[in-house]
């Protein structure tokens, strides 16, 4: 059952947002005015360069679970994915916070202002933490945040989906933001580390009362025969695996500011190579000592009432 994988196999290297919209609706509710907005460290979908790639002139109508009534939505950006796979000791190592938890409720969508001015959507998920792997919870509800939802009429759907249900039981890969730039705002989140390869759901078909197995999302409709020549790690019996978290926590405590760290050598890299310029260099590191700013109101947090 365990697999711990040692190989980097490329999974998911670049972002691709493509968004649909009613051609019908573009003039009434000018949604090509919408700013451009530029990939961030994590898969962002831009809500601009929206093209009528569906022929026709109907309007999807989807419900939001968090809201009250329907909401129209007239765009729909996917996010589709390249990132380059994660062995496991640098999912481990990445992590400032890997949890068992339990999903109790999640956000409305909401609009992020990048700092250099695109906007995106996002939804903040909700976890009761049952056991900490690896670093400290400071508070409880721990709040996560994806790219996707809904939010005035647009849509950011994620084409490899995180499978989150509330309710749900799951072991988390997690790091908070340590500087701005992006959709960074300020506050106390966390996003996935490794995107989607940060989430293992618990497999109730395999676990056992003292032997809980989790599965990764990535690999849940697979099938049997390519799981088992994967050298991903594509499902864990929980105990075994927190012996190797807690090994990796010794040799390895977490970094807190692990990513600003990586983001700093590699614009130093980018500029001594000559790949970015002077001004360049100086654009981005004055863009990580600012943050994005919410479109309207910030998501209200968890409320404290469970369905």
């Amino acid at each position: 059952m365990k697999k711990f994988s040692k190989k980097r196999v490329w999974i998911v290297t670049v972002t691709l947002a493509i968004c649909f919209v009613s051609v019908a609706l573009i003039g009434l509710f000018h949604v090509s005015d919408i700013p451009v907005s530029a990939p961030t460290s994590q898969a962002s979908a831009s809500v601009d360069n929206v093209a009528d790639t569906k022929g026709n002139d109907t309007v999807s109508s989807v419900k939001d679970d968090t809201v009250s009534s329907e909401e129209t939505v007239r765009t729909t950006c996917v996010i589709s994915s390249l990132l380059a796979g994660m062995s496991q000791e640098e999912l481990i190592e990445n992590s400032t916070l890997i949890m068992k938890a339990t999903l109790i409720d999640k956000s409305s969508g909401f609009q992020i202002e990048a700092v250099y001015g695109g906007k995106s959507i996002f939804t903040d998920y909700y976890f009761e933490p049952e056991e900490i792997l690896r670093g400290e919870a400071e508070n409880s509800p721990v709040t996560v945040r994806i790219n996707e939802g809904i939010a005035d009429g647009i849509e950011v759907i994620n084409e490899t989906p995180y499978g989150l249900e509330i309710g749900g039981e799951y072991v988390l890969f997690l790091y908070a933001p340590s500087y701005g730039g992006g959709y960074n705002t300020e506050g106390d989140y966390y996003y996935v580390t490794g995107a989607q390869q940060g989430v293992f759901r618990l497999d109730s078909a395999q676990s056992r009362s003292t032997d809980e197995v989790y599965q990764s999302v990535i690999f849940e409709d697979v099938p049997e025969e390519t799981i088992s020549a994967s050298d991903e790690l594509t499902s864990f019996v929980l105990s075994d695996f927190s012996e190797e978290i807690a090994a990796i926590n010794e040799s390895a405590p977490p970094q807190e500011d692990l990513d600003y760290q990586k983001f700093l050598e590699a614009q130093q890299e980018n500029l001594e190579s000559g790949f970015i310029s002077q001004e360049e260099y100086d654009r981005f590191i004055w863009e990580s000592q600012q943050y994005a700013t919410y479109v309207g109101d910030p998501p209200a947090g968890y409320s404290g009432s469970e369905e």
